[in-house]
């Protein structure tokens, strides 16, 4: 809805607050969602991230890996260190 001034011309822009109401949300609806997508993006990726830290910090420890009973160790020995002679 235009309205026209004391001079007969019409203005560009409405007068009424609803319209601005809408403007305000057109500009500032997008940009909260943006926002509010990025942010669950960012809570996501550093979640995963936590989740990968602890399982390679679980993968540097031996005891899961090898149980006392299973971890056999026999001696080297003299001949593994045996130094070949040449004539």
């Amino acid at each position: 809805m235009y309205v026209a001034d004391i001079t007969g011309q019409v203005s560009p822009y409405p007068d009424s607050t609803s319209y601005m109401m809408k403007l305000t949300f057109a500009i500032l609806g997008p940009v909260m969602a943006l926002g509010l997508l990025g942010a669950l993006v960012l809570f996501l990726m550093r979640r995963t991230h936590r989740k990968r830290l602890m399982s390679a910090r679980n993968m540097t420890d031996l005891e899961t890996y090898y149980a006392s009973d299973d971890l056999r160790v026999t001696a080297a020995g003299d001949s593994t260190l045996r130094v070949v002679e040449c004539l």
